[in-house]
Formats: structure tokens, sequence, C-alpha cells
């Protein structure tokens, strides 16, 4: 899948995603979590409780992100959800493709 989706040209990063239960909200928390899971690429609340309930009945289950802010302090300015959801749409296009 991140072959297929490199291929089709949106930026694409494979790695832990880090579930929490709140936002990072400063610089201080974000280089702790860094340090604790080295590789991280996101940070989410979502996914992990999908893909357990898809791994406890046997279902095939992938999580693709479109990331519209960095992790760390809350700078709204900084978001940038139109990119993000320009991703998603492409990343969305390959997957008919892959599956």
């Amino acid at each position: 899948m991140t072959a297929a989706l490199q291929a089709a040209g949106p930026p694409v990063h494979r790695g832990p995603v880090l579930t929490l239960s709140t936002v990072t909200g400063t610089a201080a928390t974000a280089s702790e979590l860094a340090a604790r899971v080295p590789g991280a690429v996101a940070e989410a609340m979502e996914g992990y409780g999908a893909a357990t309930a898809a791994v406890q009945r046997g279902i095939p289950v992938l999580e693709i992100r479109a990331v519209s802010n960095a992790v760390g302090p809350r700078d709204r300015a900084a978001w940038r959800i139109p990119d993000a959801l320009k991703a998603l749409e492409a990343a969305s296009s390959v997957l008919t493709e892959v599956l």
C-alpha cells in the first residue's frame, strides 16, 4: 500500500501513530512523546478503537490519516485543513486500484 501511494504522488509517511486521549498542546510534551516512540508519524484518538475491533473480528485494517496540523503547540493559524483534505482525496483515489 505504501509503495502504491508513493507511486501515485502524494507524500506518504509510514510508521506508528500514537493513540492519545487528548491532543498534544506543548512542545515539551511533543518532544517527550517523540523520545518515547521513535519514528512516530502522527497522533490520533480514533484509529486504535477501530483497529482493535477489526483485529478481534479477523478483518484486515489499514489506517490512512491526512494530517492538517503538526503535533505541539496549538497554532490554529498554521493548520492546513484544505491541504490535508486534498491529500486524503489523492490517497483515496489510489485505494480502489490497490485493494
